[in-house]
Parts: C-alpha cells; structure tokens; sequence
C-alpha cells in the first residue's frame, strides 16, 4: 500500500554545477530547504530530473515527529554533520565502458553536459556514422545518465 506523504513540489539540488531535480514533499521542503541546500524548481534552466548517474548524497535526520531524508547539495554537506544530520549516501558517478561487449557513448546536451548510455561495441563502430561520440574514462565528469525527458 502507498504511504501518503503530502503533496509534491519540484525542486533541485546542486552537485558542483549540476543541477539535480526531483520531487519532494512540499511540507520538507520548506521546513528544510535551506539546510539541504534545495531550490525551488521555478521553470529555471538547466535542470536535470531523474537522471541515475550522477545522484547527489542524501542526508537524514531523527526528530521527535519522525525522521527526514531527502537529498541535499554538496556544498552543505559539512554544515550538515555538524547539525546531527547523517549523509546516508554519497554522490555516485557511474563508470564509463571502453573495453569488452560494451561501449559508452554521448550527445551533448545544452549546459556543458553530455548525455550517456552504453551501445553493444558492434554498433560503436557506427557511432560516428550515427552522430554519437565514444566516451573514455575523462569524459565521465560531465557525463549524465538515465535523464528523463524532462530537462528544461
């Protein structure tokens, strides 16, 4: 059965210059926005929803109402743990294929970033024919994967 949470808002975090987005419950959000570093979603540019790689910490917390997690920007991760707040996930990155059955590929995305996935290496070989660059492991900073078709 699903638990009711309240109602939802779009808002986002920053990981260094990405700007993640995701659903939260409005009630956390504007109980914590400013602790988690979270900013309302407000049509602003440059913000990717649901990608799976990067994703930024989450940080929870116990209060006596109950506990809160929810993700947070990296640059409040220090002032987090010194506020009591556990960072129960760190920022993952996931990895670039060059070698074995497959191969990473990209299409730049407006904003410096670059969206990804993973191509069999026989159809690598048409990457360039087919307008996608091969990845290596140096373009993994500013890869996205798994972005939905929300971007704005």
């Amino acid at each position: 059965m699903a638990r009711r949470r309240g109602e939802l808002t779009d808002v986002y975090v920053t990981i260094g210059s990405l700007k993640y987005g995701f659903k939260t419950t409005k009630s956390v959000h504007n109980s914590y926005k400013g602790e988690l570093g979270q900013t309302t979603y407000n049509h602003a540019a440059g913000v990717f929803f649901g990608a799976n790689s990067p994703k930024p910490p989450r940080a929870s917390k116990e209060f006596a109402s109950g506990s809160i997690s929810s993700y947070c920007s990296s640059d409040k991760i220090s002032s987090l743990r010194s506020s009591g707040w556990t960072l129960t996930r760190r920022a993952r990155i996931r990895g670039v294929k060059t070698a074995g059955k497959t191969r990473t590929v990209y299409v730049p995305m407006p904003g410096g970033w670059n969206y990804a996935w993973n191509i069999t290496a026989a159809e690598a070989d048409l990457a360039a024919e087919l307008g996608f660059t091969l990845a290596t492991g140096a373009d993994a900073s500013d890869l996205i994967w798994g972005v939905n078709n929300r971007y704005c």
